[in-house]
């Protein structure tokens, strides 16, 4: 992979975590949960909140499992005497990071909150869309041209 996209992918994934913070913190501050009075621009805003809750859950998903030896991580989740894994599975959808040992024996060290909380998002992202998109042609047909 090109080192410029690398860096704009941590870049992305760094401000997704902004993103959360920045909404909790206007909510606070304002006591008001939505930034704009406008319904299309609200459910704009709730796709670009749960789009960078998701990435962010994505990111760190990609993250488990993450060691400079591959075997390390396996080997701390399994205590057992069986040794390293026969093979490490990754997956990129649904995140993944599969240790299987000879015996059978198969651990995924990625939690399943993690998956859960990504297709949440996904379809919440794809519904807030969706409704801001409605909400655009409900008004334009209100406006007289």
């Amino acid at each position: 992979m090109d080192d410029a996209l690398i860096w704009f992918l941590i870049i992305l994934w760094v401000t997704a975590h902004l993103v959360p913070v920045g909404k909790v913190l206007h909510s606070a501050v304002t006591l008001r949960l939505m930034v704009s009075d406008k319904e299309q621009f609200r459910w704009l805003e709730g796709a670009i909140l749960f789009s960078s809750v998701g990435y962010a859950v994505y990111g760190w998903g990609l993250m488990v499992g993450f060691d400079t030896r591959p075997y390390r991580p396996c080997m701390s989740a399994n205590p057992a005497p069986g040794g390293q894994p026969a093979r490490i599975e990754d997956s990129l959808l649904p995140v993944s990071h599969r240790c299987v040992w000879a015996d059978g024996t198969t651990i995924d060290l990625v939690p399943l909150w993690m998956n859960l909380t990504v297709f949440t998002c996904i379809a919440g992202t794809a519904v807030c869309f969706a409704l801001a998109i409605y909400a655009v042609l409900r008004f334009r047909r209100r406006v007289p041209a």
